[in-house]
């Protein structure tokens, strides 16, 4: 038990260190975008990549509400939204945007832990959690500025070269991040964002990424120290669907679904994969049915369960043979 607090404890430090860096740099933005304050938004249409892959050219019923030139057209009023390729500049709003879908709390104990360990946790738990919109903005924008590092304003594959450790930091710099978004009513230089979602090239072990992938090796390392047979090691990097989001007032029109479909049709055309992954709450009913319905299976077998997972371990994990 005292090695588990610890390793909660551990994780919790390095989670506040990490956030806690990003507070100086990124703090004006945080701001900025709070206030509406003037800034420069130049989102890339992914129409103009219709050339490298095949979902602008499918059916109006497999596009849904995205039409041939990569407009969404929201059933609430008659203004177009456009599906881009997130840019550097884009994202304060997009941070903004995540966080407002997914909520600003950061940290929640697990579930498992006995009342010792939860009475030894829950006060750093608290404070961290007492100023969660800073600490929040903070590393979802780093985190997406880092995933998107050596991502040029393209949909191309990462570039991959190396043993697999270096593939790894390779592909944990080169995120694609859609979104839908318009430009706000008056203004040429802010936009509203509605929908996001992000393919990124993930092992498959099964684990939960954090926002900081650099997290992600601290606690693969920590557990294929402490725990070995808990956790499936793996060789391979691959699709991996994540930050499916959409705003409250654009759901139940299928713009999920085409953003789905869309990021699929990239992994398969143009970076040439056969697999998709993801991970999914089961007790999120809307998300569970789309993946599901869009052909996804859970991986039979395999989680990501190291003693301190808690709950994380029950989140589901899915993979869908991309045709």
């Amino acid at each position: 038990m005292l090695l588990k607090s610890m390793i909660l404890y551990c994780l919790l430090l390095l989670w506040l260190i990490s956030s806690l860096t990003a507070f100086t740099p990124w703090i004006r933005c945080y701001q900025s975008t709070l206030n509406n304050q003037k800034s420069s938004l130049p989102l890339v249409p992914i129409s103009e990549f219709r050339s490298e892959f095949t979902f602008l050219d499918k059916t109006d019923s497999y596009r849904c509400n995205i039409d041939q030139d990569g407009k969404f057209h929201s059933s609430t009023n008659d203004e177009d939204y456009i599906l881009a390729v997130v840019s550097e500049n884009d994202l304060p709003d997009t941070a903004q945007f995540v966080i407002q879908s997914f909520g600003a709390d950061a940290i929640a104990l697990s579930q498992d832990l006995n009342s010792l360990e939860r009475a030894l946790i829950a006060p750093s738990v608290g404070l961290l959690n007492s100023y969660s919109g800073l600490v929040a903005y903070a590393e979802v924008f780093t985190g997406l500025r880092y995933r998107t590092k050596v991502r040029s304003d393209d949909i191309q594959a990462p570039k991959l070269m190396g043993d697999l450790e270096v593939q790894v930091k390779q592909a944990e710099q080169s995120s694609l991040i859609l979104v839908v978004a318009k430009p706000k009513i008056g203004s040429e230089w802010q936009v509203d964002i509605v929908a996001s979602i992000e393919l990124r090239l993930q092992l498959t072990d099964a684990k939960i990424p954090f926002t900081l992938p650099w997290l992600d090796r601290v606690e693969r390392k920590l557990a294929s120290l402490v725990n070995k047979d808990s956790v499936s090691p793996s060789k391979n990097l691959r699709p991996y669907l994540s930050n499916l989001c959409v705003e409250e007032s654009h759901r139940r029109n299928n713009l999920g679904r085409s953003l789905v479909r869309c990021v699929e049709d990239v992994a398969k055309t143009v970076w040439g994969y056969d697999q998709m992954y993801l991970h999914v709450d089961i007790e999120n009913s809307p998300a569970l049915n789309l993946y599901k319905q869009e052909g996804y299976q859970a991986v039979k077998g395999r989680r990501w369960q190291p003693f301190w997972a808690g709950k994380a371990a029950e989140i589901g994990y899915f993979v869908k043979r991309l045709q």
